[in-house]
Order: structure tokens, then sequence, then C-alpha cells
């Protein structure tokens, strides 16, 4: 019983803990566009402080909401990423994409869409395209990939563990089923032999 209240409060508290790491790690990144990160052009001031904030905000409360509806946090990503470099929306998008999506097509759709987003500020931010390649060797399997596989992992062990459990409750019943015809036969065996 105590296990099972454990498990409900972790269940219950870790889209908050998620949502709080992922506003806090949006504040780590390098709060300038993908491009400019990549050709270098840092500047100590951000070119509009006033939305850092509000995104950051919204990045973790889209991460909260990602059990029931995965679009917001897939929006914010992108919002966040070409604007301030966020990856933290990014990674888990990636993840929840391979946990929760079941349409094939749109999974592909998502991969494609979300390398291309990561690969071409890279290489627009470079001058040289061996630049762009080394860069997107590193953000691509960071951000997007293992993420990815992580969640397909997840989810076919979620799956795995469905599948026995049903068996198991089969397995179960029909033991059940057995055992009751063997009782009923032992019954009426024990009545024929009593009364003959």
């Amino acid at each position: 019983m105590i296990r099972r209240l454990q498990e409900e409060v972790l269940h219950q508290a870790f889209p908050w803990v998620m949502g709080a790491g992922v506003c806090l790690a949006s504040f780590v990144t390098p709060l300038q566009p993908p491009w400019d990160v990549v050709a270098g052009n840092y500047s100590l001031g951000i070119a509009n402080e006033f939305w850092v904030f509000p995104l950051a905000l919204l990045s973790g409360a889209t991460a909260v909401v990602v059990r029931r509806w995965t679009w917001p946090l897939c929006a914010v990503a992108v919002v966040g990423w070409l604007s301030y470099s966020f990856w933290p929306p990014m990674m888990v998008a990636s993840y929840y994409a391979a946990l929760r999506w079941r349409i094939r097509w749109a999974v592909v759709l998502y991969l494609v869409v979300s390398v291309a987003l990561v690969v071409f500020p890279i290489v627009a931010g470079t001058q040289t395209v061996i630049n762009g390649v080394r860069f997107g060797a590193i953000f691509i399997p960071l951000m997007i990939i293992f993420p990815f596989a992580a969640g397909l992992w997840a989810r076919t062990r979620r799956q795995l563990i469905d599948e026995l459990r049903a068996r198991n409750a089969r397995w179960r019943r029909r033991r059940g089923q057995r055992s009751g015809r063997v009782s009923r036969a032992r019954c009426t065996t024990w009545w024929r032999t009593e009364w003959r």
C-alpha cells in the first residue's frame, strides 16, 4: 500500500518537477538565436530581454501538460529554439513525440521538421559547410535523436509490460476456470461414491 502511494505521488509530482526543470534549464541556454551562437556573434545583452522569462515559463508550463497534449510543447520548442536557442523544450518534445504519437507519418514528419529546424540555423550561421556539419553532428543527436530513442524504448517497454500483464491475467482466469471444473468434478465424484 505504501509503495502504491509512493508511485501515485511520484506520478503526480513528476510533470511539475519536469516543468520546473525545463523552465530553469531554459535560462542556461545561450539566449541568442542559434545562427548567432554558431557564427560566434555573442552579445552581452539579449536582443529582446522581455520575452525570455515568459517563454521560459511557457516552456515549463507546456512540459507540465505534455502527458495530455504534446503539440503545445512542440510549438513552444520551435519558437524557443529559433528565438533564444532553448534546447530543453526540444529534448522533452522529442521524447514525448516518440512516447505518445502512434501515427507513423506524424512521427516521421516530426523527425524531419525537428532535424531541419536544428540543422538550418546551424548551417546558416557558419561561414563554411564543414563547421555546420560539425555543430550539427553534436546538436542533432543530443537534442533530437537520443531523447527520441529513449521515448521509443520507454514506449516499447510499456507495451511489453502491458502484454505480459494481460497474458498473466488470461492465465490466471484459465487456471481459475480449470480449478473450478476440477473441484466440481471431485464433488460430484464424492457424492456418487458416498450414496451408492
